[in-house]
């Protein structure tokens, strides 16, 4: 297990110093630490798509079947149109920017791009009978290629917006059950309000009207209960006399209520007299305690 590791480290090592020769200029060095990193470690990860672009750019320029790896001095057979198409395949996957992270990639793709479009036109080109069937092969490559990168990046693309919409699909729940909570506390708080407002005004109500409060009714309770039975006396009855009706009393003055609604501000529609009322406001339906002193004089409190 350790010798593994140290050999996975000294290949680590070789891709490293083969980037950084080619970044120097110094391809043929590049080519050689490449190898050995490729030797020492074959299963490391972009070793075989970085030592595939050195090599590219290591052909000599302008020999399109070195630069596509195929040797001129085979059989006749490894240089036909069909065995440069699938050389052509094999290096674009390795070389393509998108599989290779070497600074080598962009520059072996074109040049690998280049080799197949010249050497494809040499291959077509003797026999008059085929030009015709393979004319579009390049473009009939580029367009699988372009098609399958469409394809690609459409999932990609899929994938992102269904993982976002997951993402939004929480993000208004939790908004939902918040504004839930939220809405909840203050009904809670308006209540809590409300009850207090109410508590305060039959405070109030009770302290205009000492007579009525529950105190004092259980206190005069409590008093006669405890007062002694007076004996009633025996009179002598006498001669029915017929004693004057007492007058009525005068009819109190009536007229509209001065006073406006303390919640609304709405004047009120209510008949009042002098004395203390409690008014419901017919705008709002709250009700509220009116001292009524005259037909232009009255104060009102909730």
């Amino acid at each position: 297990m350790a010798l593994a590791n140290d050999e996975r480290e000294q290949a680590e090592e070789a891709c490293r110093r083969a980037e950084e020769s080619f970044l120097a200029g110094n391809i043929a060095s590049a080519v050689r630490l490449a190898r050995r990193a490729h030797n020492i470690c074959p299963s490391l990860p972009g070793v075989a798509n970085a030592l595939a672009a050195y090599q590219v750019h290591a052909a000599n320029p302008g020999d399109w079947y070195a630069v596509l790896g195929i040797d001129r001095s085979s059989c006749a057979a490894a240089l036909t149109h069909d065995a440069i198409l699938k050389q052509f395949r094999h290096l674009s996957l390795l070389v393509h920017p998108d599989k290779n992270s070497s600074a080598a990639a962009d520059g072996a793709f074109k040049l690998v791009i280049q080799a197949h479009d010249v050497l494809s036109y040499r291959a077509a080109k003797p026999n008059a009978n085929t030009t015709a069937a393979k004319a579009n092969t390049i473009a009939d490559a580029r367009a699988r290629a372009e098609a399958r990168f469409r394809a690609a990046k459409a999932k990609f693309e899929e994938r992102f917006r269904a993982d976002n919409a997951r993402d939004v699909k929480i993000a208004r729940a939790v908004r939902a059950r918040f504004e839930a909570e939220l809405r909840a506390a203050r009904a809670r708080a308006n209540a809590e309000a409300e009850a207090e407002k109410h508590k305060r005004w039959w405070g109030e109500y009770w302290d205009w009207n000492p007579d009525f409060s529950q105190e004092n009714a259980s206190t005069r309770r409590d008093a006669a209960a405890d007062e002694e039975p007076t004996p009633r006396k025996r009179s002598k009855p006498s001669s029915p006399r017929k004693e004057p009706s007492p007058s009525p009393p005068p009819k109190p003055q009536v007229f509209p209520c001065p006073c406006k609604c303390p919640w609304c501000s709405t004047q009120f529609a209510s008949m009042v007299s002098a004395g203390r009322w409690q008014l419901k406001c017919e705008a709002c339906s709250k009700i509220s305690l009116v001292n009524v002193k005259g037909p232009d004089m009255a104060t009102c409190s909730i």
